[in-house]
């Protein structure tokens, strides 16, 4: 899958709040667009919203591109690169699952 299908797919889906899991702790979190950027709310109180742009997913996605099928969503493969690491993987495999990713 190329990104902008996949940001494209990402966009529709989180249309409207949807609810993920982060893939290694299992931690919930929903995903909403807004104003061009994916809005993560983690479940935990308080709660802080975390707005996540365009760039911030292709960054990760190249990275991503690079990485064999068993470290594509591992959060510390990406822990230099991104704050939002566990959100972003989780999102990334919610689409892609196990499928290719290209640029």
């Amino acid at each position: 899958m190329k990104f902008q299908a996949f940001w494209q797919q990402l966009i529709k889906d989180t249309s409207s709040e949807k609810k993920f899991l982060t893939l290694s702790q299992k931690k919930p979190f929903t995903a909403t667009y807004h104003d061009g950027n994916i809005v993560i709310k983690p479940s935990k109180i308080p709660v802080f919203e975390r707005p996540i742009n365009q760039k911030e997913f292709l960054r990760i996605w190249t990275k991503a591109s690079k990485l064999s099928l068993g470290e594509r969503f591992v959060r510390k493969n990406y822990k230099d690169d991104t704050f939002h690491g566990s959100y972003i993987t989780a999102l990334m495999k919610s689409i892609v699952n196990d499928g290719n990713i290209s640029l």
